[in-house]
């Protein structure tokens, strides 16, 4: 008799699923380790790294996985000398960006494109994250998308009110030309 198995809903290229289990109604844990065919790269430079130096552990969320609300990752990863930047830098992972927001690459671009269309406090609601977290998401989301602001050349800031009855809220606008 088969047996099913949602590891192919986390194929990751250097990381293996190493155990699922149900932790609840709605939740489901997961827990991925580095793939030992691979060596680890450099997160910054991805240059391959000499020698492990440490291995570590960090909680991250993914999407919803049918019934299960909550996808709670603990992802093994491992410090790696790296002989391009010549310091201990994080690996690469396939599953997080380093440094960045506790979740997983799909889940940030799932919140990135419902930020398009949802205010960021609903988005935030929707899966219990902070508001703060969410829009810092959007953010780098924009920034790769658009790119990043460029001050250069910029002249004169203008600043004028407008709103409704209720309240005013202050504009800033940007321009580069002269008045």
């Amino acid at each position: 008799m088969s047996q099913l198995s949602i590891a192919s809903l986390f194929a990751f290229r250097r990381e293996v699923v190493q155990k699922t289990e149900i932790a609840g109604e709605n939740r489901l844990r997961v827990v991925v380790r580095p793939d030992r065919r691979f060596r680890p790269r450099c997160g910054t430079c991805q240059s391959v790294g000499k020698r492990v130096w440490q291995r570590e552990s960090r909680q991250i969320r993914d999407i919803p996985v049918g019934p299960f609300r909550l996808v709670q990752m603990t992802v093994e990863y491992q410090k790696v000398s790296c002989p391009r930047c010549g310091k201990i830098r994080v690996q690469d992972l396939d599953v997080c960006d380093v440094g960045g927001a506790r979740v997983t690459r799909r889940f940030a671009w799932m919140i990135a494109d419902l930020c398009k269309y949802l205010p960021v406090n609903t988005v935030a609601e929707r899966y219990g994250l902070d508001w703060k977290t969410v829009k810092k998401i959007h953010k780098e989301a924009l920034e790769e998308e658009f790119g990043a602001i460029d001050y250069q050349g910029l002249r004169l800031v203008c600043c004028s009110w407008g709103g409704d009855r209720k309240q005013e809220h202050p504009m800033e606008v940007l321009s580069r030309g002269g008045w």
